[in-house]
């Protein structure tokens, strides 16, 4: 911080002293600059002197310039409009003049023309009643042509409805003979119908039979395979049985050894205890300090760890005895539970009781009879079904035959319509045939359109040649109209055009005069374009401006340089050039201090920087961390529990509460749940329970309850459970309770409290499922699932 602070105070200097150098050099070069500016000047007007010269040398051409424009000014100004238009005026009147002479030519041959044309036009005025005459024979032959038209139009349609009428009858004939047919089918399908009626209570019956069958046959092959696994059981017990006589005799061995020891052991104590006998310790026998003859023991002696090993071994022997006696029981419950659910199966099946040697032949017998009578049904129903199909065609068969009989009376029906209409059709147009025939004039249609065609042809022939001299004598006479109006149009045209002509040319005349020019001649030879008059004038003006600024800038500039005095310009540079040199070292030197302030500046930003968001990283841990230990149970001085486990407590007292109200009822209010609160501040806990039994006033471990105790335990903590997650859930019901086993454990008063427990559970919509094999509960529960094991596997009913 020191060394940025001594940078400061340098770079100080330095801007201090640049600026210094920085107003001599302006001052400097300002001076340098007005010096060159006052040379510029004095060579300026040396040049502008001499230039001065050389326009004055002009000057005479110049005059000579401006007089040849004023002539030629007014002669394109003043003269030539009234030229031009005395000009364009005489040009137009020659050519009117020579314009007329041609129109009344012209005039003079189209009315000759016209007075032909009319001639020959009244010569055909005549031939118009001829046009008439031809126009009414064309009418007719018109109408002559449309008739035979008409009449092979007519033999057409008699031809095609004669043509109609035969089909007809051909197609009547074919429905009658396919009415016949379809009546025959169909009594023949309705004679077979009749034997198909009781068909269907058939097939029923005969489906109802091969489910039974087949029912039957799978429960007989679940017999055998229950059978098999009975037999496969038995051998599993004689196994068991003959590991547990192996077992007795090993236990029998261990008892006897055990006692011989034991016996021995006894008969030794004295010399046992005679061997830890001290002088001036009492004897425990007999309180003696003093043993002159202690009882010594014989080499055989068992130790007391020879008895304890022996000991324990005897245990291990009993505990392993017990154990295969109770396999081999609960081998011996297994197998009389599997011939009895075997026994009251083939009951049922069999309708009567059946010995268990003669079950297996006879389960084999009933299977093979069942098999091969439901082979025989299968075979039954098979040709049942098809003469069901059979059955279903000629239903289907018999209702497509009646809608066809039904669909051939109204073809027939529909026929005779129609050909009673084309008979009437046919009358109508004989009658009309007739008609034409009698009112034709020409035999045949190509003698009637021969005569058309030359009708047609003079028709035309007359009318065209009227029309076309019609037409020319009409065009000569608007030709003949419109000459003779242009032509005196143009007479009265041409005397105002000779009349204004004279007046012009007395204008023109006079304009000569007026300007000076004396002649056309003198007017032509001074007459210029405007290009030319424009480029003449720019060159005076020109000039006359060039002269005009030469004296103003030769008088500005003897003005601006009259009070200077000459100095010697190389000096000041020379000067300015060391001051420069000054200046660069100077700025060399504060760029290099104002590089090392911005480098440190922002270096001792990033350190500060650093070092608070290190402080606010200090403190945003302390707390974090005292969060982080609260949160985990790490306090120092406080209870070992992590928040997880605070929460969980929190809701667990929530639900032993719920717990204790159905365990009250269940122990007659002797036991109430409780959990226990941590006290060791070295190890985490919160979650266990004890047992508070109202009996004796003391709580206890819930280890020490027993199995039946344990279970209303388990089932009151599962209960409470089910109440706070359905008032936690908001909307969430657990409407289904499935419990397992367990029942089995309690005693009859026990079972009867669980009993009403579970059922007080049902009240509303929720259901509760039991899973046991306790008889007590089959008999209370209404509702029941039973559960039956076979050979081919598990039921329901």
């Amino acid at each position: 911080e020191l060394d940025l602070e001594e940078d400061k105070i340098q770079y100080e200097t330095l801007e201090v002293e640049n600026k210094e150098l920085s107003s001599k050099l302006v001052e400097l070069t300002t001076k340098i600059t007005l010096v060159e500016e006052q040379e510029k000047k004095r060579q300026e007007l040396e040049q502008r002197r001499l230039l001065l010269v050389e326009l004055r040398k002009q000057s005479d051409q110049i005059k000579l310039s401006q007089i040849n424009l004023q002539n030629a000014k007014k002669a394109l100004y003043q003269v030539k409009p009234v030229a031009d238009a005395y000009h364009k005026s005489r040009v137009e009147t020659e050519n009117l003049a020579r314009e007329i002479i041609e129109q009344k030519n012209r005039f003079n041959v189209v009315s000759e023309e016209a007075k032909k044309k009319q001639a020959e036009y009244q010569e055909h005025e005549k031939d118009k009643v001829r046009l008439e005459e031809l126009a009414i024979a064309i009418n007719q032959c018109k109408e002559e042509l449309a008739q035979f038209e008409n009449l092979k139009q007519l033999e057409i349609r008699i031809q095609d409805n004669l043509k109609k009428q035969e089909v007809i009858v051909s197609n009547e004939k074919g429905l009658e003979e396919q009415g016949k047919i379809l009546k025959s089918e169909y009594s023949e399908l309705a004679k077979e119908l009749q034997g198909y009626l009781p068909i269907d209570q058939e097939i029923a019956e005969c489906i109802q039979i091969g489910k039974d069958l087949k029912s039957k046959i799978t429960k007989l092959k679940s017999l055998l395979e229950e059978l098999n696994r009975i037999e496969l059981e038995s051998s599993n017990l004689k196994e068991l049985q003959q590991e547990y006589f192996k077992k007795e005799n090993s236990y029998q061995t261990a008892s006897k050894e055990y006692q011989v020891l034991e016996l021995a052991y006894f008969r030794e104590q004295a010399g046992l205890l005679a061997m830890n006998l001290k002088d001036e310790e009492p004897c425990p026998v007999c309180g003696s300090t003093s043993h002159p003859k202690k009882a010594e023991c014989s080499k055989e002696a068992p130790t007391e760890a020879m008895l304890n090993q022996t000991k324990g071994k005897l245990e291990k022997e009993t505990i392993a005895l017990n154990q295969q006696s109770l396999s081999v029981s609960n081998q011996n419950t297994k197998i009389s539970l599997m011939w009895d659910n075997l026994g009251v199966v083939c009951e049922e099946l069999f309708e009567e009781a059946v010995g268990k040697d003669k079950i297996k032949d006879r389960i084999t017998e009933e299977l093979s009879r069942s098999e091969e009578v439901f082979l025989q049904k299968n075979e039954e129903y098979r040709v049942l079904k098809k003469n069901q199909e059979r059955r279903d065609w000629c239903n289907k068969h018999t209702a497509e035959i009646t809608a066809a009989l039904e669909e051939n009376v109204q073809n027939i029906q529909s026929l005779n319509k129609e050909k009673i209409a084309i008979a009437t059709v046919l009358g109508q147009m004989e009658g009309s045939r007739e008609q034409i025939l009698e009112r034709r004039k020409y035999a045949t249609k190509e003698e009637c359109e021969n005569k058309h065609t030359s009708l047609l042809v003079e028709s035309n022939q007359i009318r065209n040649n009227l029309e076309r001299l019609e037409r020319e004598f009409r065009e000569l006479r608007s030709q003949w109209s419109a000459l003779k109006a242009v032509i005196e149009d143009n007479e009265i045209k041409e005397a105002k055009q000779k009349a204004a002509l004279e007046e012009e040319e007395k204008a023109y005349q006079k304009k000569l005069i007026e300007t000076s020019f004396g002649s056309e001649e003198s007017y032509l030879a001074c007459l210029w374009n405007e290009d030319k008059i424009e480029q003449t004038q720019k060159m005076i003006e020109d000039y006359e401006k060039q002269v005009s600024e030469q004296h103003l800038m030769i008088e500005k500039l003897v003005n601006e340089i009259k009070d200077t005095d000459s100095v010697d310009i190389q000096i000041l540079h020379e000067n300015r050039n060391e001051i420069i040199s000054q200046k660069s070292v100077c700025e060399r030197r504060k760029e290099e201090v104002n590089r090392r302030i911005r480098n440190n500046e922002q270096i001792y930003l990033d350190a500060k920087k650093q070092l608070e968001a290190k402080g606010e990283i200090q403190r945003r841990y302390l707390s974090i961390n005292e969060l982080s230990k609260t949160a985990n149970g790490e306090l120092t001085g406080k209870v070992k529990i992590a928040f997880e486990q605070y929460v969980q407590a929190f809701y667990f007292d929530t639900v032993i509460e719920e717990a204790n109200k159905r365990l009250r009822k269940m122990t007659f209010s002797q036991y109430t749940l409780h959990r226990a609160d941590s006290i060791n501040l070295r190890s985490q806990g919160g979650l266990e329970i004890f047992v508070m039994d109202h009996y004796t006033g003391k709580q206890r471990t819930v280890k020490s309850l027993s199995g039946g105790e344990s279970f209303k335990a388990a089932l009151a903590l599962a209960l409470g459970l089910s109440d706070v997650i359905q008032s936690y859930a908001g909307g969430i019901e657990l409407d289904s309770m499935f419990i397992d086993e367990g029942f089995g454990s309690l005693d009859s008063e026990s079972l009867e409290q669980a009993i009403e427990t579970l059922i007080s559970l049902t009240s509303g919509n929720r259901l509760v499922g039991i899973i046991s094999h306790v008889t007590e509960l089959k008999e209370r529960i209404d509702k029941k699932i039973l559960i039956h094991k076979t050979m081919e596997g598990s039921y329901i009913k």
